[in-house]
C-alpha cells in the first residue's frame, strides 16, 4: 500500500508537516485502488516513533477536504479551529479569509472581554500557529454572545474575479 499526502486542488505531493488530502494506492488482484482520494486531511512526519518504527507517520485526521480553506498555501480546517478554541476553555472564534493586495489575509475574531484581550492575543497567536501552521494577520475582539453555533468557523470572503 502507498499512502500520500497531496494538495487536494493540484494532486501534487506535499512535504513533511504540510496539511493535505490522504491518497491511497493499493495494488492487488482482489480490490485495486489507484490514487484513491479519501477526503481526509492529514500531514506526515519523519520523526521516529517512540515504539521504534522508522517509517513516516501520519499525525491523525485534521478534518475533511470539503471543510478546509487554503490560506497562503496551507489548509485550515474547522476541526483545527475547534482544537485551538478548546485550549482556551471552549473560546468562541471565527476565521475570516480575505484577499488584500493580491495576498491572503487572515483575521481571527475572538469573543472576549476587554480584560482578557492582551493575554489572549499573546497566547492565542502561538497556539494557532502551532495547530494551523498559518500566521494570523489581525485579531478582532468582539462581544461575548456575538457568535452562535450556526455561524461558520471559517468565512472565505475572497473574490477571484
Amino acid at each position: 500500500m502507498i499512502v500520500e499526502i497531496v494538495d487536494p486542488t493540484t494532486g501534487k505531493q506535499l512535504g513533511p508537516g504540510e496539511l493535505g488530502e490522504v491518497v491511497v494506492t493499493r495494488l492487488n488482484n482482489i480490490f485495486f485502488l489507484f490514487r484513491f482520494g479519501t477526503g481526509d486531511l492529514s500531514r506526515y512526519i519523519k520523526e521516529r516513533c517512540p515504539c521504534g518504527r522508522t517509517s513516516f507517520r501520519i499525525t491523525g485526521i485534521a478534518g475533511r477536504v470539503g471543510e478546509a480553506t487554503k490560506v497562503r498555501g496551507m489548509f485550515i480546517a474547522p476541526s483545527q479551529l475547534r482544537l485551538v478554541a478548546s485550549r482556551f476553555g471552549e473560546l468562541k472564534l471565527q476565521a475570516l479569509v480575505d484577499r488584500l493586495d493580491f495576498k491572503d489575509h487572515l483575521t481571527v475574531r475572538i469573543e472576549a472581554g476587554p480584560e482578557d484581550q492582551a493575554r489572549l492575543q499573546r497566547e492565542f497567536e502561538n497556539v494557532f500557529k502551532e495547530i494551523c501552521t498559518v500566521k494570523v494577520d489581525k485579531f478582532e475582539f468582539i462581544e461575548k454572545g456575538t457568535l452562535t453555533d450556526k455561524d461558520s468557523l471559517i468565512v472565505d470572503r475572497r473574490s477571484w474575479k
